[in-house]
């Protein structure tokens, strides 16, 4: 199933969304022998616009039926997650509903849209008439630190990030181990992801990757927030000052709507 995201910053196109799954691990390697890393998930984010008269109790109807559907018709395990904006400035935003479809690599997300389009087009034409497909498009995600599996995601905190002019992947994940172990040294709750978008990402983006970091509650991220006021924020900067660049942060509420990766 498909929606999408999609967002506009100082009259750029550019993806703000992002979210993770708590089965990642830390990205410190690179891809060998033709097969994925055990930290990549393959994902596929759909961002959409509600109809006149619609919202979303309507969208949660239909998406039910899917997920009756998927568990009948999916041979590749998937999960659907919803993303709403919770903390954002209306101008940045050309949707209303982002759906984060999660898959264990590409091979398999392929193998599900292609279920999808031979089964799933009326379930599709059900959709579409809730809420207006805005944009599709494909990303790999890895895990800088894996959120708790024992904790249930609730906010994810994105950001659209670009390298520095002579920085690049190497540099960025030998950061993120760094970062990583400092997270767990002090405590700072949750887990932090990096997307890689691919197909269907708007043309016009100079995006390398989104960073997206995921707190089980508006608590949470506020703890964080004190502590790196309180002397994290300076060891953040030292980490990642002269490698990357990002753009304000957005939150966006989260929640499970089915799928059949239990």
């Amino acid at each position: 199933m498909s929606t999408l995201l999609h967002s506009k910053t100082q009259g750029k196109l550019t993806m703000k969304l992002y979210i993770f799954l708590a089965t990642f691990f830390v990205a410190s390697t690179a891809f060998g022998d033709n097969h994925p890393s055990p930290s990549m998930l393959s994902l596929e984010v759909n961002a959409c616009t509600f109809k006149k008269n619609k919202d979303f109790d309507d969208f949660r109807r239909v998406l039910n039926e899917w997920d009756s559907w998927a568990d009948d018709n999916l041979s590749k395990p998937y999960n659907a997650i919803a993303l709403t904006p919770y903390a954002f400035t209306g101008s940045d935003l050309d949707f209303d509903l982002i759906m984060l479809g999660v898959s264990g690599d590409h091979h398999s997300m392929g193998v599900i849209n292609d279920e999808w389009d031979e089964k799933g087009y009326k379930l599709q034409e059900k959709f579409d008439a809730v809420c207006a497909v805005a944009m599709h498009f494909y990303a790999t995600s890895l895990a800088v630190k894996t959120f708790p599996q024992e904790d249930t995601p609730s906010r994810l905190t994105v950001a659209s990030c670009q390298y520095r002019k002579g920085k690049g992947f190497k540099d960025l994940a030998a950061a993120d181990a760094k970062w990583s172990s400092y997270m767990a040294e002090v405590g700072i709750p949750g887990g932090l992801y990096r997307w890689f978008p691919n197909a269907g990402y708007p043309r016009a983006s100079e995006d390398d990757y989104m960073q997206v970091y995921v707190t089980a509650s508006q608590a949470d991220f506020g703890k964080t927030m004190d502590m790196m006021w309180a002397g994290s924020y300076p060891v953040f900067m030292q980490t990642y000052d002269d490698i990357q660049v990002c753009d304000n942060t957005r939150i966006y509420a989260s929640q499970w709507e089915g799928g059949n990766w239990q």
